[in-house]
């Protein structure tokens, strides 16, 4: 990743917020739903949740007791966006 790309995605130039729920709008197929746990420098740490509850999704909760989140760059989240990325809902 350039360091262009990594300046940009430490802004947090959406305002991603702990708690919040977004969706993946990638065009080719069905997007998970996912709750931001933790921001750090460049990324958002998530776990994936079911569709419209904040409750973890089936295959989740392992990675939650082992302390693994996923993480994604901060500047991947689109507010309002139908592009591959990520959409608050």
């Amino acid at each position: 990743m350039s360091r262009d790309r990594i300046a940009y995605a430490a802004t947090n130039p959406h305002g991603v917020q702990v708690g919040q729920i977004w969706e993946d709008t990638d065009p080719r197929g069905y997007g998970p739903h996912i709750q931001v746990y933790a921001l750090n420098v460049v990324y958002a740490e998530y776990y994936q949740v079911s569709r419209g509850t904040s409750q973890l999704a089936v295959g989740e909760d392992k990675r939650y007791r082992n302390g693994k989140p996923r993480r994604i760059r901060l500047d991947r989240f689109k507010p309002g966006s139908t592009d591959s990325g990520f959409q608050r809902r």
